[in-house]
């Protein structure tokens, strides 16, 4: 055996120990699940004007930025290695832990929805937007309903250490009604951004009361499971409050393994059919004329470069990559690709989401689909990038092949190692 499969084998060795802990200890930073980025944008946008049709685009694309390993905060073995890059871009979790930083990211995400001038890339930038405004709620210290105030998370923990229950509405829904207004208001913004006028519903809407009900007499209540005060004021606030509660309702409770929530009971995952159901009962009691979809779109093939820069599309590229038969040529570092083509370039695709199994082994051909991107003309080149994440961490690249309907397909051969001093290869 070679001194640097040896190395490679001792590195995973420590990696997959070090992932095991982690996976004890600590879980993923999701931030609002789907019964908010899914179900309640779904609603929301309806209520305030978008279409069945358009709504769905633009909660599916927020959900996706969770579903999508292309685009997840967490990922690798076990779901729990942060992915740092995605943390910081559309998952409110900053670099430097500054809600400033949290606020400038947010304000440029939606710069790039009032730009984009497709309107169908309108509505998959809503929905990225969407995600990304409603994690600015869920990934800060609780109870804390301030949006210029609050304390931000930070990369690469999050909040990890208090589990999933940031995630859920009944561990602060004030927090959560602060989200949905917030989100309202962008929505309306939105609509008048296609040239129509939102509903009137809610025209002139100040935050309504956001009061925690001491008094609920649910068995349910606790320190980290908690309901919040109806707002009857006026019709729209009656509706926003009764969103929540019906949310806060969907959920049940457990005793949770988290150690910092040790023997206490915690809020579990909301089941869709449950929330769906209780938002239903909202809708028709307040006659939106709203019909909750009975199952959710699910999208899992979103990537950070599709919405940087202007490499959202239409166009999809596969990819097939071969790891040389080399000792040690197998690596367990990401790996970026970017293209080149005559009309112009996608860039930086992080490839190891993507692929399903253990990726980038020896003798081995691994294949990604990369849809939505932006179509480059005849492909001219490739940059293939190594983040020499781990020890040991150099690979022997033999080739990488791409394709596109209706552009001829290139064969990009390298035939040697990309390692520390060389990570960085272009091929033409």
């Amino acid at each position: 055996m070679s001194v640097r499969t040896q190395q490679r084998r001792l590195a995973r060795c420590v990696f997959a120990l070090f992932t095991c802990l982690t996976a004890l200890h600590a879980a993923p930073a999701r931030a609002y699940e789907e019964d908010t980025h899914f179900t309640l944008t779904y609603v929301l946008c309806r209520a305030v004007g978008l279409t069945d049709g358009e709504a769905l685009v633009v909660a599916a694309h927020d959900q996706g930025m969770d579903d999508s390993p292309g685009t997840v905060a967490n990922g690798g073995v076990g779901g729990v290695i942060p992915n740092i890059a995605e943390e910081h871009l559309w998952h409110s979790i900053p670099q430097d832990g500054q809600a400033a930083s949290v606020l400038a990211r947010k304000s440029a995400l939606w710069s790039a929805v009032l730009q984009e001038q497709s309107a169908e890339l309108r509505l998959k930038r809503l929905g990225v937007f969407f995600h990304y405004q409603q994690d600015t709620w869920a990934h800060r210290h609780h109870p804390n309903h301030h949006a210029t105030t609050f304390r931000a998370y930070q990369v690469p923990v999050g909040h990890a250490l208090h589990g999933h229950q940031p995630d859920r509405v009944p561990f602060d829904p004030v927090c959560a009604l602060r989200c949905l207004e917030d989100s309202i208001s962008y929505a309306r913004q939105f609509v008048r951004l296609l040239n129509r006028t939102p509903n009137p519903f809610f025209e002139n809407y100040t935050p309504a009361r956001g009061e925690v009900e001491t008094n609920w007499p649910d068995r349910r209540r606790g320190a980290f499971f908690n309901q919040l005060v109806s707002d009857p004021s006026t019709p729209a606030h009656l509706l926003v409050t009764d969103l929540i509660r019906s949310q806060v309702d969907s959920y049940t409770t457990s005793i949770d393994a988290n150690p910092n929530f040790v023997g206490r009971y915690t809020a579990d995952e909301a089941v869709y059919e449950r929330v769906r159901e209780r938002f239903q009962r909202v809708c028709d009691g307040h006659r939106l004329g709203i019909t909750v979809p009975r199952t959710r779109t699910k999208i899992t093939t979103l990537t950070t470069s599709q919405f940087q820069g202007a490499n959202l599309g239409s166009r999809t590229y596969t990819v097939r990559i071969y790891t040389g038969d080399r000792l040690g040529a197998g690596t367990d570092s990401n790996i970026f690709l970017s293209i080149q083509g005559a009309s112009g370039q996608v860039g930086e695709q992080r490839l190891n989401g993507l692929i399903s199994g253990n990726a980038f082994e020896r003798n081995q051909t691994d294949t990604v689909i990369l849809t939505g991107l932006q179509s480059v003309g005849e492909i001219t080149g490739i940059t293939v990038r190594s983040d020499d994440r781990y020890p040991a961490s150099a690979w022997y690249l033999g080739w990488i092949e791409i394709s596109s309907p209706g552009i001829a397909t290139k064969r990009f051969t390298l035939n040697d190692w990309i390692e520390s001093g060389k990570l960085t290869r272009t091929l033409r």
